[in-house]
């Protein structure tokens, strides 16, 4: 079976996959308000230093305004307004439907806004997992590996090893999202919103078409070259050009 979604970064690869599946905290996240902001600050402290520490411009962008989310003003009244003060409970209810308020508006708004909504949700799930000690140390690769997932965050993203990670497949996103910038960014091949693809197994070899969008399963010794001489002579076109009027 073959899938499909938006390609958002051109090249033509093939190998193993790697599903990654986020760990998410289900359980209840006792704290107080104090906690909370206390938490949040640190979250935008380590988006900043993410951004400090990553050479690619385009992820400074996007972590910076990740970190200015999280510093909002407007999210911590909204928390400020609805946990209880030196009382601790059960606080991740209110995180997600504080945030969820946030995410509505942005949808509303529909297009570039509405892509802002993974941003959002990258906060509340570093603010819920910093509560609950449970952070995640990120992505290691030691072999050349298709990365496919359910969405990664532009952090993670930009930290991929480009001496493994041969391209980037996730099934949910859009075509401005910020986890599609920062991998075009990257230059790898790299493919959103393509839905199913998760159901692949670990270890199965695909090729990846990011020009078109396709992940191929079991693609043939004839398909693979005819797709990889169609990219490396479009490839070669687009390197002709120079001038004003090129286009990247």
């Amino acid at each position: 079976m073959n899938y499909t979604g938006i390609g958002v970064s051109p090249g033509v690869v093939t190998g193993p996959i790697r599903r990654v599946i986020a760990q998410k905290v289900t359980g209840p996240v006792p704290a107080d308000i104090d906690q909370v902001l206390k938490a949040l600050a640190a979250v935008a402290a380590d988006l900043e230093q993410s951004a400090e520490t990553i050479e690619l411009e385009v992820a400074k962008e996007v972590l910076g305004a990740q970190a200015m989310m999280a510093r909002d003003p407007s999210v911590i009244e909204v928390l400020e307004g609805a946990i209880t003060e030196g009382v601790a409970f059960d606080v991740r209810p209110i995180v997600e439907e504080a945030f969820g308020g946030f995410k509505e508006q942005l949808l509303a708004l529909g297009g570039y806004f509405a892509e802002r909504v993974s941003d959002i949700d990258e906060i509340q799930t570093r603010l819920i997992n910093k509560l609950a000690g449970n952070e995640s140390a990120g992505l290691l690769l030691t072999e050349p590996t298709i990365v496919v997932a359910e969405d990664l965050t532009p952090a993670d993203t930009a930290a991929l090893n480009l001496k493994f990670a041969l391209a980037l497949v996730c099934s949910h996103g859009g075509a401005t999202s910020h986890t599609a910038i920062v991998a075009r960014g990257l230059g790898i091949p790299a493919i959103v919103g393509c839905a199913g693809v998760m159901d692949l197994a670990d270890s199965t070899t695909v090729l990846v078409d990011g020009r078109a969008g396709e992940v191929l399963v079991a693609a043939s010794a004839e398909e693979i070259a005819m797709r990889t001489n169609k990219e490396a002579k479009l490839k070669a076109r687009a390197d002709s050009v120079t001038g004003p009027g090129r286009l990247s």
